[in-house]
């Protein structure tokens, strides 16, 4: 059976948390290289490994810096060499003077698959934001859901001034709805098919783990994935009373086994 056909039997993230952002590719290459020196050359074979958001840009995302579309391209060639599947947040490029779309992709072999695009804002001038738009599939025994970090908080709206409420509410009240919409989608797939909630983020206010833990009280027999791209949270993985959490200011890749977590 060829690797792209065998069902999905680790999950896992990329943690991104040093502060140099000039090569992520690199800097992933070098952590799943560490991994496998420890865990051997076949420790990502038939994995889902969550990447975090705007993987493309390389430098400072609160910068405006144009998205370097060789990332995807090398995402794709560590996919078909390892055996991996990616859920990766990516910058569309532009054809006009405004930003691109932030979305979320999954990235296996010559598969690409977008799944989300990022609807809130938060301040980076990289990206503009896209109307709620949301297309979880199943792929290889796993039904994979995405959402793009804020997207994915359940935060109550704090208007700096009264003319904003209004507005902030009526955002609040449609992000709520798209999360009843996807959660109604998660909980129709019992066992054995998994549910994986994979959220690539870039998140420094939002506490990862928190986060993780309402998402899996909402959908109990859901795994989460955070990957973050900052050392202000963690990355985690969260099924059950189990949560596995990154350290923030280093990089690091890690991906386990269903066994090692039901």
């Amino acid at each position: 059976m060829c690797w792209f056909k065998s069902p999905i039997s680790k999950i896992g993230y990329f943690h991104f948390g040093e502060t140099d952002k000039a090569d992520p590719v690199r800097s992933l290459q070098r952590s799943l290289e560490q991994e496998q020196r420890t865990r051997g050359d076949q420790a990502f074979a038939g994995a889902l490994i969550v990447l975090p958001e705007a993987f493309n840009i390389k430098g400072d995302y609160f910068e405006s810096v144009q998205p370097d579309p060789s990332v995807e391209a090398s995402v794709r060639k560590i996919s078909k060499n390892l055996g991996v599947c990616f859920v990766v947040g990516l910058i569309d490029r532009s054809k006009s003077d405004r930003p691109g779309y932030s979305r979320a992709c999954l990235i296996d072999g010559s598969k690409a698959e977008t799944l989300t695009y990022k609807a809130d804002r938060d301040g980076s001038p990289n990206y503009v934001t896209h109307a709620c738009w949301d297309r979880p599939l199943r792929h290889r025994g796993v039904f994979i859901v995405s959402l793009i970090c804020h997207d994915a908080a359940d935060d109550t709206p704090r208007p700096r001034r009264l003319d904003e409420l209004s507005r902030l509410m009526a955002a609040w009240q449609e992000k709520k709805e798209r999360h009843r919409r996807l959660l109604a989608q998660m909980t129709t797939h019992p066992p054995p098919v998994r549910v994986a909630l994979c959220i690539p983020g870039r998140m420094n206010e939002i506490m990862s783990e928190r986060l993780a833990k309402h998402w899996l009280e909402l959908c109990s027999g859901s795994y989460v994935i955070i990957a973050n791209g900052t050392a202000g949270s963690n990355s985690v993985i969260c099924h059950g009373e189990l949560l596995i959490c990154s350290e923030m200011s280093t990089n690091s890749v890690v991906a386990l086994p269903w066994c090692d977590l039901d």
